[in-house]
This record gives C-alpha cells, structure tokens and sequence, in this order.
C-alpha cells in the first residue's frame, strides 16, 4: 500500500511530533513511532495513520494519564489518527552469543559453507563472541573486489572493528574452528548522540573462498529483479518483532551493488505498508512476514558502551527474526505469515519483582491472569486494584531494581509464597470454593506489610498500605470467595481504598473511578 506524498509529508510530521513528545520524553512502554494504515479487528484498513509500537497495549484506564497517547494528531488543520499496536519488548541488536535451539525445521544455520551464502552464520574473530547472519555478496564499486555485507553489529564491533580484523565462518555460536573467510573493510558509524538510519558494514572476501549470490540451503533464490532486496535486519526483539534498515539507503552508504546487479539500485525495491517479506538467517533460518509500518524511529540497546541509540527510518515486521538473524537481508516474497516460533513474553512485573525477592513468579503469569481476570474484575473495589497495579507497576520495577532484599526478606517472601500459592490457585480454580480467609492468613499479610514498610516504602505509602490492611482487609476474615466479591463491591469499601492510595503522592489513579 502506498501514501500519497502530501499524505506521507503530513504522516511524516505528525509522526515526528510524537516522537518529541513521547518517544524521547522516556515512556518505556513506547517501542516506536512510524506511518502506517490502520489495523481494525486484524485487518489492515486504508486509513493512513502514525502507528506507535508499545511494549504492551493496554486500555486506556490502566495507562497513566501523562503517558496515554491521544487520538489524533493535527497538522496544518487536518487531524490525522494514531494506530497504537503490541510490539514486544524494545529491540536490541541481535547476534547470538551461544548455540540457539532451532525455532523452525531448518534452523539454526550453523554448518561451513565455501563459498559463503546468504543466511550462514559469521562473526567477527577479534570480538571473541557473539554471532550473525552473511546478509548477501556485494561488490565493492570503489575497486570492483567481492565482499560480503551485513551489519556494523556483526563484524563491526559496534564502530570499533579496524580494517583488516579477520571474519570467520561459521561464527563463533556454531564452531570451534576458526576458519577465516574475508577482512573487515569499512563501516557506517554509528553515532550515539544523533542516532542513524544505517547499522551495515563490509568485509573483503579472501582469495579462494569464491562469491556467489545463492542462499543457504536453497531456502530462498537469489536476490533479482524478480526478487529485490527490501531490507537489511539490524535489531530485534524476544518476541520476533523485527526492524530492517531500507536496503537502498545501506548499499548507497557502503558505495556497493549486489553480486550480479548492473548498479547500487538495481534489484532493490522501497518497502510498502503491506509487502510480504521473507528472509534467511542463521538462527531461524526461512521466515516470513509483512511489513507493518515504515519510516519508524525507534530506541535500540546497542548492547555495547554506545547504548542506547535512536535508529530511524526503519522497516517493521513482526514475528520475523531473532538474536543471530541480524544481518540478514529481507526480500520481497513469501506467504506473509511464516513466523518464527517464539515464547510467550512474560509480564515485566512479575520478572522484577520475581527476580528481587529470588521467585520464579514468571511461571505464575497464567495464575496472575486468571485472577485478574475471574476474583479481581468481578468488583469495582478489584479492578480499582488492577488499575493502581498496572499504573503504578513502573515505580515498584525502578524502586526494587535499585535495591538488593535482604537474608531476611528473601526467607520470609519465599515462605508466605510456599503457603498461599496453592490455597489462591484452588481458589481461583472454584468460583463455588467455600474455603474462607483465616486469621493465620491475614497475620502472615501483616507481616508482610510491616516488611515492606520499612524496606520499599515512602512514609505515605507506608501509612496507606496500613490503613488498608488495618481497615479494609482485615474485616475479610472468615469470607470465602462469592463474599469476597461481594464486600468488594461495597461502594464504601471501593471508596475508601480510591480516597486511600488517591491520597499518596507517588501513586497514581485514574479520577473517573465510578463511585456512586
């Protein structure tokens, strides 16, 4: 799908816009900001949009105020619409540092090839680790010599590699041997405070080793005309969530052409909204997917002294390449939805919080869900709860991962987890569960908000969380289940929670709580 250029001109600006007012202001729930068309029930529309990547899209009443997107944004008198979609995490450059489990039949792509195809596994021998994807075979137009290309990341040690470091095949994740096959020659730097739309190097093919433009294992033909290179991978996420740098804007910056082709533009083609890709790369081998925005800028961890660097002018695709695909080029082609496998992200949260008190609390993800979703929104005090949690998750992951819980803390955590994990689950499992609230229970929670008040909280808080326990939870003792839900559906007893925490300085609600 294509804009018109007065309607990707005024795209473009209201795109910049939320990337001032948003993107660089820190939210980190906010990925990215590109232009796009908007995605209606699964389904790509012909509205022209600024779409904006978030971590995790939530409704708007469990976002806080100052971070909640509008609708629209206006330029020159014409408001335009703003598509927010799901994500994953923010990316990061993605080379492998150890041997990666296949997430498709054919991967990972680990073997010697001579010569080099696209999609094989390199790295750079001077880095010492990390492995990436042979992105393609290019000519050098300032000598005519073959050489390989694929990203600064890769062989470049991040601005760091010098002409001449050797580049070894397969790399460092998938051998042992140390078989050198070409020399870094140049790179595109990458500049931390002004960012880049280029994260791309090349290497000089040794004598001997040979050039050729197929794929590895066939997977894919070569690029052409019939099948022009779109995009270059430079990052990624956990999830499969993909960003490419345009093809044409690396081949030019470089000064090459791909093997075979008669100049730098020939056999490439400007990505659009819509446009199926496919790719070869060495930790997922064969995937495909759509591109499902351009012209992104986004905040990648480089992963290295340079850290976090704003990259522009990216191509997203999800579920298209993990850690050790980048460098790999994206063609046009394929089905759209060969995705690459990928496990369930966990709740950021719960890893925090799991990781502070030395909990595996990410494998309760489904637990915490269901009792969101079947206990806590069944009331107006509960889901009061689920939006000061969700508000306000951002303060309690900063607060415990500046500071290390104590002997003490991680003992007495682990053993009221060890107690009331079993009893919520059977709970939460039974909406006619007759089991009722102890007294034993309702020490053990004192005891834990006593801890907490001396190690994670302000004094405000510290006083609220009293008040609760004091006045709100202790009067649940001896209720089971369907009486739960309904003394937390009192509108006194939601009222009194809301004036509570609406109280703290450092906590956040919503105002139109419904309150009757």
């Amino acid at each position: 799908m294509k804009f018109r250029p007065d309607t990707q001109a005024a795209l473009e600006r209201g795109r910049d816009e939320i990337i001032e007012r948003y993107l660089r202001s820190g939210d980190p729930n906010i990925v990215g900001v590109g232009i796009s068309f908007r995605v209606r029930g699964g389904k790509r529309t012909d509205e022209p949009v600024v779409m904006v990547l978030v971590e995790k899209k939530r409704p708007a009443a469990l976002v806080s105020l100052r971070r909640l997107l509008p609708e629209n944004v206006e330029i020159d008198g014409v408001r335009w619409g703003i598509d927010v979609v799901e994500s994953g995490p923010a990316p990061s450059v993605g080379v492998a540092q150890s041997p990666v489990a296949p997430t498709l039949v054919a991967g990972p792509i680990s073997e010697e090839m001579r010569p080099p195809r696209q999609g094989c596994s390199i790295s750079n021998q001077v880095a010492g680790d990390g492995t990436g994807t042979y992105g393609a075979t290019v000519v050098d137009l300032t000598d005519n010599t073959n050489g390989l290309l694929t990203c600064n990341h890769v062989i470049g040690r991040m601005n760091a590699g010098q002409p001449g470091e050797a580049i070894i095949q397969p790399g460092f994740a998938d051998t042992s041997n140390r078989n050198a096959i070409a020399t870094l020659k140049r790179l595109i730097p990458i500049d931390p405070v002004t960012g880049t739309d280029t994260d791309a190097a090349l290497a000089q093919l040794a004598g001997g080793v040979g050039a050729t433009d197929l794929v590895a294992r066939d997977l894919m033909t070569p690029i052409g005309p019939s099948h022009p290179a779109v995009g270059l991978i430079v990052a990624g996420n956990q999830t499969g969530g993909c960003y490419m740098t345009v093809m044409d804007t690396v081949l030019t910056g470089l000064n090459v052409k791909l093997l075979g082709a008669t100049s730098s533009s020939a056999a490439t083609k400007a990505p659009q909204v819509g446009m199926h890709l496919e790719k070869v790369g060495r930790t997922t081998a064969y995937s495909s997917s759509t591109v499902m925005s351009i012209g992104n800028t986004v905040r990648v961890d480089t992963r290295s002294p340079l850290g976090v660097v704003e990259y522009r002018n990216l191509i997203y695709a999800p579920r298209f390449c993990l850690a050790g695909d980048s460098g790999s080029v994206a063609c046009e082609g394929g089905d759209g939805k060969t995705f690459v496998e990928v496990p369930d992200s966990p709740c950021p949260f719960l890893t925090e919080v799991g990781t502070y008190y030395d909990l595996d609390l990410v494998s309760e993800n489904d637990l915490a869900d269901q009792a969101r979703d079947e206990f806590f929104a069944q009331s107006v005090t509960g889901n009061l709860l689920i939006q000061a949690t969700y508000l306000n998750a951002e303060v309690v992951k900063n607060r415990v991962a500046d500071k290390t819980a104590t002997e003490d803390e991680l003992y007495y955590a682990q053993e009221f987890h060890q107690r009331s994990r079993d009893f919520v689950a059977e709970v939460i499992a039974d909406p006619t569960s007759t089991a009722t609230v102890t007294q034993a229970q309702l020490d053990d929670t004192t005891f834990i908000v006593d801890g907490l008040t001396q190690t994670l909280m302000t004094p405000e808080e510290a006083d609220a969380a009293w008040v609760l326990n004091d006045e709100v939870l202790s009067q649940t003792l001896g209720m089971n289940r369907t009486q739960m839900i309904a003394y937390m559906n009192d509108q006194a007893v939601a009222k009194k929670v809301y004036d509570t925490i609406a109280a703290v300085p450092t906590m956040e609600l919503h105002p139109q709580i419904p309150l009757d």
